[in-house]
């Protein structure tokens, strides 16, 4: 479902009032930038876009113990790059000790991935995490896409 968030306030400034909600709730302090973006996105790549810093910020806000949450977006020629940084207490992102807490963190990949994208996570523990990730200004082709090609 598409957030009226996206339609009322454009992509940028729903992000925005959503990581400051996010920050408020966990009592962070918010480091928000973001870069203009020129022209709009398709809806699909918006919602994910969307979707996936909301689950992130939900993994800070309820797991991290973070005091500080940062995004940036930043945009080039050709793609859109959210990072997300927090300085909680992280965790080994190479042996996750159950299914059922990576379970977000695929959802998040998996998204980005069907539109083209890239999708990283770092984090130790007592280091915080990163979360980045990218996708193509321009829809990608079914070809492009196709796990066959």
């Amino acid at each position: 479902l598409r957030p009226q968030e996206l339609d009322r306030l454009g992509l940028v400034r729903a992000l925005k009032v959503l990581c400051e909600e996010m920050a408020e709730a966990g009592a962070l302090t918010l480091d928000f930038s973001a870069d203009p973006l020129n022209g709009s996105l398709a809806p699909e790549m918006e919602i994910s876009l969307y979707r996936v810093v909301q689950e992130a910020l939900s993994n800070v806000v309820h797991h991290a113990r973070a005091t500080t949450l940062s995004l940036r977006l930043s945009t080039s020629e050709d793609r859109l790059r959210i990072t997300l940084l927090d300085n909680g207490v992280g965790f080994d992102a190479s042996s996750r000790s159950s299914e059922c807490s990576s379970l977000g963190l695929v959802g998040m990949a998996e998204r980005i991935r069907l539109l083209g994208g890239g999708f990283s996570l770092t984090s130790r523990p007592q280091e915080g995490t990163v979360v980045d990730f990218w996708l193509p200004l321009r829809r990608p082709t079914s070809t492009e896409l196709s796990p066959y090609s």
